[in-house]
């Protein structure tokens, strides 16, 4: 974690608890690394001119396993917020899918009554799921307290970064007015999930290395919508600080009546359309059954607008090809040699691996208006997407797809110049 100079004394006073925890709750070997300030700088753009900001940053690196539970290892903790839950899990570890049921049941003594904590634990690749009170008699504990601790231990570890650390992680916020807030932000700065800003910022930090200019790294757009919910945790009067507060309060009041509708647009697809089977779309969907919204999860509840958008625009462009393939029909018998087809790649893609090299599959468009799939290891440039292209080929099978006529082709020989 880069911390800045700032911050520094907060964050030493933060890592100084948590290495009290780590030793009084027994976890294990763990070695938190604090470094010297170091200079930095980032071009930013402040009334469309980039200027440099420099800034003293500290690198904190932790080291540490998952923490185990006797002879286990805790996978997960399942807590249970406001009518829903959530399964937070040890980075690197994945809880198993039937947890996703939300029963409250504790696998140890069976009993099924209201519990806030479960705790999904694993030995010799088997998971159960325990509640407080049992952990003593099945692994062996003395102060099942102390399994939470660790956990939480964990997770403020996760959240110790340079912006994501907050006191006020607990609050509620209305699900309608973050997400109209958000949309406000992708309206005027388009939506900046936190993952891409953080791989933004490596890619920076890697081009200063190198004596580069690095690009401009655009905020996370939670983090906008965090300011513009809360103007009055930015402290300060430095004339940054009374900039990021005008910036706050002009996007909670820039929000319009399409940013409102966009909002239950994301809302009805999450509830209605979005389906998967990772953790990621379970706790969105988790996130989204009630009306309020922890403030530890805005940047999950906001990062369905970029799903949302993705969403759209593969279906726009499945759309888009299924009007343009909609004449398309199948061309040739199975083993005629074609000859002299000609037409425009419309798709390129590696669809598999192996030892023996990668396998790519190739739509054509052909200027009949015939969808022909080459499945192939071996195509030159010329097959590039986007080209115009000039070919002999065998017809290998007949194939359809969602009501389109394709034509599987072999032995391609291309005859562009």
């Amino acid at each position: 974690f880069y911390i800045l100079e700032g911050r520094l004394d907060e964050a030493k006073a933060l890592i100084a608890k948590l290495k009290k925890k780590a030793a009084k709750y027994g976890c294990g070997e763990i070695s938190i690394e604090v470094g010297q300030l170091e200079p930095t700088s980032r071009w930013v753009k402040v009334f469309d001119k980039e200027i440099e900001v420099k800034t003293l940053h500290c690198l904190v690196t932790v080291h540490g396993e998952a923490p185990r539970v006797g002879e286990h290892t805790l996978v997960a903790r399942i807590t249970h917020e406001g009518g829903t839950f959530f399964i937070d899990t040890v980075p690197g570890l994945e809880a198993d899918h039937r947890f996703r049921d939300g029963g409250k049941q504790c696998e140890h003594c069976r009993s099924d009554r209201q519990r806030k904590d479960l705790f999904i634990v694993e030995q010799n690749g088997e998971q159960i799921q325990v509640g407080r009170s049992c952990l003593r008699d099945y692994l062996g504990i003395d102060d099942p307290k102390r399994v939470i601790r660790k956990f939480q231990w964990l997770k403020e570890i996760r959240e110790l970064e340079e912006y994501g650390y907050s006191e006020h992680s607990d609050d509620e916020e209305l699900l309608p007015e973050l997400l109209a807030i958000g949309c406000a932000a992708e309206r005027q700065f388009t939506f900046v999930s936190k993952s891409l800003h953080d791989k933004l910022y490596d890619q920076a930090d890697l081009a200063m290395d190198r004596g580069e200019k690095p690009a401009h790294v655009p905020q996370a757009t939670s983090w906008r919508v965090n300011d513009a919910l809360h103007p009055e945790d930015i402290k300060g009067n430095q004339p940054h600080d009374i900039e990021r507060r005008k910036d706050a309060y002009d996007l909670y009041n820039s929000v319009n009546d399409d940013d409102k509708a966009k909002a239950n647009q994301v809302t009805e697809w999450v509830r209605a359309e979005l389906n998967g089977d990772n953790d990621y779309i379970f706790n969105l969907n988790q996130a989204y059954a009630s009306y309020y919204v922890l403030r530890k999860r805005l940047a999950l509840a906001l990062s369905a607008i970029g799903s949302f958008n993705h969403d759209r625009r593969i279906k726009a462009e499945r759309t888009k090809q299924q009007d343009e393939y909609a004449a398309s029909v199948h061309v040739g018998a199975i083993k005629e040699r074609l000859r002299g087809i000609g037409g425009v790649v419309k798709f390129r893609k590696v669809v598999s691996e192996s030892q023996w090299g990668a396998v790519e599959l190739i739509k054509i468009l052909t200027d009949d208006g015939n969808l022909l799939n080459w499945f192939t290891g071996s195509a030159g440039d010329d097959f590039d997407l986007g080209n115009k292209v000039m070919f002999d080929g065998t017809v290998k099978n007949h194939d359809s797809y969602k009501g389109i006529a394709q034509t599987i082709i072999t032995r391609v020989k291309s005859l562009s110049a």
